[in-house]
């Protein structure tokens, strides 16, 4: 996958979007942290989504290694300031990552 650097945006929420250009010439669009999560990691496991612990909607940053726990019998992958989890637990469950894994 290769990125085309000029035609990144923001939606109204402010999100990044980034546009890429597939092997096969067609182009995706899809969030930033989505894309940085899979080219570092692979493809996000179905039900999952990436959040951000910080609630900064632009920063994406990824660190040097993923960590990997399990809560309430669910894994989770938290890497710099994304934390990949199942999407149903977000509303429950994200403050509680927050503060406790937002210490690293």
């Amino acid at each position: 996958m290769q990125h085309i650097e000029l035609l990144n945006s923001y939606n109204k929420k402010g999100y990044i979007y980034e546009y890429w250009l597939l092997e096969n010439g067609n182009t995706k669009l899809d969030y930033q942290h989505r894309i940085l999560w899979e080219k570092a990691y692979g493809k996000i496991p179905k039900g999952y989504d990436i959040h951000h612990l910080n609630k900064n909607k632009t920063d994406n940053r990824l660190s040097k290694r993923i960590s990997i726990f399990m809560l309430f019998g669910y894994v989770i992958y938290k890497s710099g300031n994304l934390v990949c989890l199942p999407a149903h637990l977000h509303t429950k469950l994200f403050h509680n990552i927050n503060d406790k894994y937002n210490r690293e």
